[in-house]
């Protein structure tokens, strides 16, 4: 499909993700030279002030902006914001909130949002640094790089798999695109950006940014800014582990090559990046990103602890800080524990908690896991073809062997599990703390060791095999919808493919 028909569905579809008005009037606006920088926005800007004030406000506020003064109402906004800086705002806005448009659609959008935020906000500081003119364009061009893939992923869904599977083989990405599309993401990027209305010079630094080092834009300036546009969007990548993210000292020789800079700046560019960006990216719904999780996000990035981005002082003020939490979780698990009577939520046959119990706890483990940033994984264990054991054995054969079962579950749980009795046949096991690689092994465990076990029957002189069919499922904060719902559904799925596949076996739900 040649470009010009990709750039014709786009304008064709309802799906295709087109600024409002407000924001083409502000592209417009910030370009006219004979326009005052401030006051003339004032009729297009105050009726989104009224609908977004609550998320305005402490944005313009924040450290990033770092105005002169409090701004508290529109036309302060208007007086003391320029018109290019007040168009980058409300483009993050406008991104930050897009939703799927259907839950099929591949692209990861809390993932996608996070990347070109970071990386807008890493070009606008390394532009800085490098004395480019108008950072604040250097901003909008990095967050509008990679904009194709939004729009392929909303309008032409199979064009845009077939791209990442370009994307994730390519050692050369602009010329493995051109050779198998005949165009380029960065081509259809600036092709999308040129129809909402920016000028031609704003378009080459997003044209070229993959093309630095094959086909490198006779204007220095171009190929510089392109330069700053390739290594924001790979610090982004890299600073929250994207699957696709280069190591970190493939950005650093980027870095020196295109800009002849010592690339030991580079992990200050990113934490003052950072440490800045607080009210921004809370303003945005990006918690991750908050000041008081840098520290943490440097701890959890192996390229980063490489490089001893942390000081010792860092250190230990993220180690008070995880105290304190543990000791609110704590605190918070011996009122939880105090308010339930054992005797309502326990199972009469097997002695562990009930349905209704299970429900409870995953509801706090889920929102304990949101507000502290762990993950949380849950299990769901369904015993194969135990309907017909009971009309064949009868159930109280059928009850021992529920407590049997009940019993090697319990001896492959930590202290912080929950083990609970999810139904007629089912086990439910919630593991805080615990990730998708982690939770496959405890599944794993538990599936061979019922697998192995022989199951003693109460009234005969026998015993019996027993399989089991686990289905399971992880939520990771910023990257997952961090509802109980959510997670219980994704188990259920991932239970039923291995109950239909024949049962004695797990399924993750990343993994149907």
């Amino acid at each position: 499909m040649n470009k010009e028909r990709v750039l014709e569905i786009f304008e064709k579809s309802p799906r295709f993700p087109a600024p409002p008005n407000i924001l083409l009037e502000l592209i417009q606006r910030s370009y006219e030279k004979r326009t005052n920088r401030t006051g003339r926005a004032n009729r297009a800007v105050l009726p989104l002030i009224s609908e977004y004030k609550e998320v305005l406000y402490p944005i313009v506020n924040s450290r990033y902006f770092n105005f002169r003064k409090k701004i508290q109402d529109g036309k302060t906004l208007v007086d003391l914001v320029p018109i290019p800086v007040l168009r980058n705002l409300i483009f993050s806005l406008w991104l930050s909130h897009l939703e799927p448009i259907n839950r099929y659609e591949q692209l990861d959008y809390p993932l996608f949002r996070q990347q070109i935020f970071l990386s807008a906000v890493f070009a606008e500081q390394m532009s800085r640094e490098l004395a480019i003119p108008r950072p604040e364009e250097v901003y909008l061009q990095s967050m509008l790089q990679d904009v194709a893939y939004l729009a392929l992923s909303r309008c032409i869904p199979e064009l845009y798999e077939r791209l990442m599977t370009i994307k994730s083989k390519a050692r050369d990405l602009e010329r493995e695109e051109a050779k198998n599309l005949g165009w380029t993401h960065a081509e259809l990027s600036a092709d999308i950006v040129q129809r909402w209305g920016f000028p031609p010079e704003f378009l080459p630094p997003i044209r070229f940014h993959h093309a630095i080092d094959r086909q490198p834009p006779e204007d220095a300036m171009v190929q510089k800014l392109a330069g700053v546009l390739n290594v924001a969007a790979e610090l982004a990548r890299v600073t929250l582990e994207a699957p696709d993210a280069l190591r970190f000292n493939e950005i650093e020789a980027r870095y020196n090559r295109y800009f002849q800079r010592s690339p030991e700046t580079l992990p200050h560019l990113i934490r003052t990046s950072l440490e800045k960006i607080s009210g921004f990216a809370r303003g945005l719904g990006f918690s991750q990103l908050e000041e008081q999780s840098v520290t943490h996000l440097f701890l959890q990035n192996k390229e980063f602890v490489k490089k001893r981005i942390i000081g010792y002082e860092d250190l230990l003020k993220e180690l008070g800080k995880s105290r304190e939490q543990i000791e609110k979780l704590r605190e918070e698990l011996n009122r939880v524990r105090a308010e339930i009577s054992l005797n309502n939520f326990l199972d009469p046959i097997t002695g562990l908690y009930n349905h209704a119990y299970f429900h409870e706890f995953l509801h706090k483990a889920v929102s304990q896991s949101a507000r502290y940033e762990h993950p949380i994984s849950l299990l769901i264990i369904d015993i194969d073809h135990f309907t017909l054991f009971n009309q064949t054995y009868g159930f109280k054969t059928g009850n021992a062997i529920l407590e049997q079962v009940a019993e090697i579950l319990k001896r492959n749980l930590r202290q912080a599990d929950l083990l609970a009795r999810y139904g007629g046949d089912e086990f439910a096991i919630i593991l805080p703390h615990t990730g998708q690689v982690p939770v496959h092994f405890v599944a794993e465990k538990i599936r061979k060791n019922v697998d192995r076990h022989p199951f003693l029957d109460p009234l005969r002189d026998m015993k019996h095999h027993l399989t089991v069919a686990i289905g399971y499922a992880t939520l990771i904060p910023n990257f997952s919808l961090m509802k109980k719902e959510h997670l219980l559904n994704m188990v259920l799925e991932a239970l039923q493919h291995a109950k239909t596949n024949g049962g004695n076996q797990c399924i993750g739900f990343q993994n149907i």
